[in-house]
């Protein structure tokens, strides 16, 4: 009776996966979790559409442990509906590929992200040292216009520095900035108090945000979060947002948490419809 019993607990999975089986190969589809996506429910509202965005994340073509593809499957699992891969310009630790064409992640994410319905949005990190600071680039047409160099090189290619033994950054970083602005890009200030601690608003922030030319600051990054932004938002009204800023997998970074996100209230689930609530500062983080 035993035996019989056992053998009809375990006849109740393959029954399911009937389809899928045979005398020789049974398979237990419902152990695959590929398929399954977390479910946040967050109201719609006013005829506003709630997407649940992260908008700052990297792959292995930049300084990360995943692909463009799994960056995707990883988003919709987690319940998410539009990302965006926003590589580091000329930052290739792992797997130490030097990029051609940055549009290659962009692509990839872009095309995994139409076969499950995930929005995916072209970015790009323009990565420079303070008090530039780091900034994400939304909505950009091209990529490869972005300077690569950090910091000043010689002649051999070689980092200069300063009589002091500091390393003397690279003044392209506002012609960045314009470039990103002439393809019309929204423009996100990443984890200002990194790497120093420090959230300072330095005099060249405080006049981009005057002049409207910063859409957002992350109030949220990763792990940290930084107080000071909630000042900004009293002084300036600058909109704040919660991106991941994730390198590794999202399981090994948030387990079975939910991953840091930002809310955005859009018209509808078009890049259109999205780049036109963020202009507007209709977001949440």
């Amino acid at each position: 009776m035993k035996r019989i019993l056992a053998l009809l607990l375990l006849a109740l999975p393959l029954s399911a996966a009937a389809q899928l089986s045979n005398e020789h190969v049974h398979k237990f589809v419902e152990h695959n979790n590929a398929r399954y996506r977390t479910e946040i429910e967050i109201p719609d509202f006013d005829g506003y559409q709630t997407l649940k965005c992260d908008f700052h994340m990297h792959t292995v073509f930049a300084d990360a442990q995943v692909s463009p593809v799994g960056r995707v499957r990883e988003a919709w699992q987690d319940g998410l509906d539009v990302i965006a891969v926003s590589e580091h310009i000329a930052v290739h630790k792992s797997p130490g590929i030097k990029l051609k064409d940055y549009n290659l992640p962009i692509n990839q994410a872009v095309k995994e992200g139409t076969k499950w319905g995930l929005m995916v949005v072209p970015a790009v990190e323009i990565t420079r040292t303070k008090p530039f600071g780091h900034m994400n680039a939304l909505f950009i047409k091209d990529p490869n216009v972005f300077e690569e160099t950090r910091y000043k090189v010689d002649e051999n290619g070689k980092l200069i520095y300063d009589k002091d033994g500091n390393r003397i950054p690279n003044p392209t970083e506002m012609d960045d900035f314009r470039k990103a602005e002439e393809q019309g890009a929204f423009i996100i200030w990443n984890h200002p108090g990194w790497p120093d601690r420090k959230c300072t608003l330095f005099p060249l922030h405080k006049q981009l945000i005057k002049e409207g030319r910063i859409g957002a600051v992350e109030l949220f990054n990763s792990i940290e979060w930084y107080p000071k932004v909630l000042d900004w938002f009293d002084e300036y009204k600058l909109p704040m947002m919660a991106n991941s800023d994730i390198h590794e997998t999202s399981r090994f970074a948030y387990g079975n948490q939910v991953r840091p996100m930002t809310l955005v209230f859009a018209k509808e689930y078009t890049l259109e419809s999205l780049r036109e609530a963020l202009f507007a500062g209709r977001m949440l983080a």
